[in-house]
């Protein structure tokens, strides 16, 4: 016994070390995409540069993560994104918020009329429940303008398990426990 208890208030002290170090640690990821993708991305499908800094994402089912932050847990992501098709069934724009891998992980994904989160579970796409315009977001809200070809400033916060996801300068996504259901499955998988 007396082995497992000095294992546990060491690991009681490295906890309560580690937690004192975050708080001083922020982390700043940046990408200007001038530069070899493969440096700071784990992704998989058609991602290109495009000239002056860019990144054009197609046929990328699976999408892409950070090589570093996989774990990121409270955190705000920006980026400007175009729909750059006019195809109607693809004018959407899409982001992984937190991942364990390629095959596991939550992305919000923007249509022209809805945001809708979806969740990867060993490869397989659930739809998470939703609201048309977002949950908690009404119609009018969301009213954003939203046009193939022409930038949006995208903004995502996370913090626990809440998600904010604002487009525009507006609030169009909100959900106080986004990522229970990961939790839920991951109990079940256990």
């Amino acid at each position: 016994m007396l082995l497992e208890d000095n294992f546990r208030k060491d690991l009681r002290s490295l906890n309560h070390k580690i937690s004192h170090l975050e708080s001083y640690v922020s982390m700043v990821f940046e990408d200007d995409f001038n530069t070899d993708l493969e440096k700071n991305w784990h992704y998989q499908g058609k991602w290109d540069l495009v000239p002056d800094g860019g990144l054009s994402v197609t046929q990328s089912e699976k999408g892409g993560i950070t090589r570093v932050g996989q774990l990121w847990t409270d955190y705000s992501f920006e980026f400007t994104a175009v729909i750059a098709t006019t195809v109607e069934e693809h004018q959407c724009i899409g982001w992984i918020v937190r991942a364990q891998d390629l095959s596991n992980y939550y992305m919000i994904q923007l249509n022209l009329a809805e945001v809708r989160p979806h969740l990867r579970v060993g490869g397989r796409w659930i739809t998470a429940p939703q609201k048309k315009y977002g949950d908690a977001i009404d119609k009018a809200r969301f009213k954003l303008s939203i046009k193939p070809k022409e930038p949006i400033e995208i903004c995502t916060e996370v913090r626990g398990s809440e998600i904010r996801v604002y487009a525009k300068g507006k609030e169009i996504y909100h959900k106080q426990k986004f990522f229970s259901i990961l939790q839920t499955l991951s109990n079940l998988r256990a």
